[in-house]
């Protein structure tokens, strides 16, 4: 049986990537009275990701306290067949004790470096040798990703419950696409169907299959024999803030359209791990409730995208501020962000000098400001984002 002793600090990902990497069976958790509620975090996040470890009663330690960890440590069996220390968390001080008690006591020790992608290794009988992890064979996707920064998710109790919620109907990609493709009478014609229009809305100057796809989505239907249209009264889309039925095809034709759109290029076209569209973070938990436009997980890195139909250009700076602290705040030290604005950058003509500042003030913050001028590369280039090597412990 392989046991990982793993240190609990502000970041577990180094601990479970080293657990599923070595297929451990066991997980000797060692925390401080701060890190504590990390426990559970780490163990939604494994077996999330597939692992079937299960865990030791936690030891919990003084932080900053070299004599306490060390006495704490020399508390472990003295049968430690099959562990691997993993000093990678914890405190300067953690790391330091855990890394001294296997030496002393010659077990196999282990460094997650999350930036090249490495486990550095230290084997009593041979030294040290480094190997390269894949990623993409860790299991790691958006939900465990969510789970490991502490947070809990609407409908994430499994993976296929999750993926039910999180990847649109077919029926919402298609009419996306069709959206997208529409005039602009057209899309004026859409947006005067709203949960308070009285009556029929006359929808007959609609390209036919814009039409077909909007009604086979359960976005509109016939409202009488004329041929005019009101909005469903069933929906394919995810329910938000207590929104009807009706609400929800309104705001999906008026602007989340394009989130599906986007989750669609990326799905099929980007060949990533795993990409999620409309979550909702802390359920239920007053001040925590987050919503993610789209998120996705690939090769062990993360990324946040955040949608917006139109933008004024005055508002980006704090836009670009609002999208790096949240993406720091959800997806903590392993998360990059973008913001996709679907406007071309010819509409703001008179605002280039802003555009060019932002664009710059958006790398600064770690992120990527894109437009619809970048729709068609896009998949490409957030394939490059998190292929790119970056610091991230």
């Amino acid at each position: 049986m392989k046991t990982h002793l793993c240190l609990l600090g502000g970041e577990v990902m180094p601990n479970i990537i080293g657990v599923l990497q070595d297929h451990a069976d066991r997980v000797i958790p060692v925390v401080s009275k701060e890190t504590s509620r990390q426990l559970q975090a780490m163990q939604e996040a494994l077996h999330l990701a597939g692992s079937r470890a299960t865990f030791a009663d936690e030891l919990t330690v003084l932080p900053h306290d070299p004599a306490h960890c060390a006495e704490v440590l020399e508390k472990i069996s003295h049968s430690t067949d099959g562990l691997v220390v993993n000093w990678t968390g914890g405190t300067k001080v953690m790391s330091y004790a855990a890394r001294r008690f296997a030496e002393l006591r010659r077990i196999p020790a282990l460094y997650v470096n999350t930036a090249t992608k490495e486990i550095v290794r230290e084997l009593p009988s041979t030294g040290v040798q480094t190997e390269v992890f894949d990623p993409c064979a860790l299991g790691l996707n958006v939900l465990s990703h969510l789970y490991a920064a502490g947070h809990t998710v609407d409908h994430g109790g499994s993976l296929r419950e999750f993926h039910l919620r999180s990847y649109p109907a077919k029926e919402l990609v298609a009419a996306s696409e069709a959206i997208l493709d529409a005039r602009p009478a057209e899309l004026n014609a859409l947006r005067q169907l709203t949960p308070s229009s009285e009556g029929a809305v006359p929808l007959n100057r609609l390209d036919p299959h814009l039409l077909r796809k909007l009604e086979e989505a359960q976005l509109i239907s016939k409202a009488d024999a004329s041929g005019g249209r009101c909005l469903s009264a069933t929906t394919l889309c995810h329910p938000f803030h207590r929104q009807s039925n009706e609400e929800q095809n309104s705001v999906f034709m008026r602007a989340s359209y394009v989130e599906v759109f986007l989750w669609s290029q990326l799905y099929q076209r980007a060949g990533l791990d795993d990409v999620a569209w409309h979550l909702v973070l802390n359920p239920g938990e007053t001040g925590r409730v987050h919503e993610i436009d789209v998120a996705v997980a690939h090769e062990g890195r993360f990324l946040l995208a955040e949608v917006k139909s139109t933008v004024d250009a005055a508002e980006l700076a704090d836009l670009i501020a609002e999208q790096a602290f949240r993406s720091r705040h959800i997806g903590r030290l392993f998360a990059h962000w973008i913001l996709y604005i679907h406007r071309f950058r010819s509409e703001y003509e008179n605002a280039r000098g802003i555009l060019n500042s932002q664009e710059k003030r958006a790398l600064e913050y770690g992120g990527r400001l894109f437009w619809r001028d970048d729709l068609e590369t896009i998949p490409e280039k957030i394939r490059g984002i998190l292929d790119a090597k970056k610091h991230v412990l």
